[in-house]
């Protein structure tokens, strides 16, 4: 499922940015796309419990196994 959702905003984020050549707009996409390359896996799970469970209120917030 990671791999599916990586690929598909991979391939729309990178043509977005190769129809913006050169403009602030690809600038943004490439420098997001380095951050999101570069940051660790607990990064990532710490901005998508925040966003999923916070933000959008889908998941419960420190659900414990009590």
């Amino acid at each position: 499922m990671a791999f599916i959702i990586a690929e598909s905003v991979g391939i729309w984020v990178g043509a977005f940015a190769a129809v913006r050549h050169n403009t602030a707009a690809d600038t943004l996409a490439m420098l997001g796309g380095a951050f999101a390359i570069s940051m660790p896996t607990f990064g990532h799970r710490r901005c998508c419990s925040w966003f999923f469970s916070l933000k959008l209120s889908l998941l419960p917030v420190g659900a414990g196994a009590g």
